[in-house]
């Protein structure tokens, strides 16, 4: 630590003394016996009394509805996204069938170019020939 930091730390110290203190404290409270019996008394009650709300839930009209809305939204999303699935397969089928009929067009022009071109190419060379 350099000369100018010192005065700082040294008028933090007693702050973080403190805080140390404090926290060493608390932990000790947290590990003690007692706390950890309230802690598992509370959770042990705790489970229990979500264990008998849910059996409650579990048997009631409403539940049931909440689960026959869930799955009918399930239901409705994977028919969804299906048709989706679907209506993307199509669309790429198309569009490979029109990038090979594009294909083949273009291979036709390409091939009937180098027709004309060896076509001219010959008259060209005969024409030569003949003077």
């Amino acid at each position: 630590m350099n000369n100018t930091t010192q005065p700082f730390y040294n008028a933090m110290r007693p702050f973080i003394d403190l805080t140390n203190a404090n926290i060493e404290s608390f932990l000790r409270f947290a590990r003690s016996p007692e706390v950890s019996e309230v802690a598992k008394v509370g959770v042990e009650k705790y489970l229990e009394f979500a264990n008998d709300s849910f059996t409650r839930l579990a048997g009631s009209s409403a539940f049931a509805e909440w689960s026959r809305a869930v799955l009918n939204n399930y239901s409705h999303f994977a028919t969804q996204y299906v048709e989706s699935l679907s209506s993307i397969a199509a669309q790429t089928q198309e569009l490979m069938s029109r990038q090979a009929e594009q294909g083949t067009r273009s291979l036709q022009q390409i091939s009937e170019a180098s027709s004309r071109a060896a076509n001219v190419g010959m008259d060209t060379l005969k024409k030569a020939a003949a003077r």
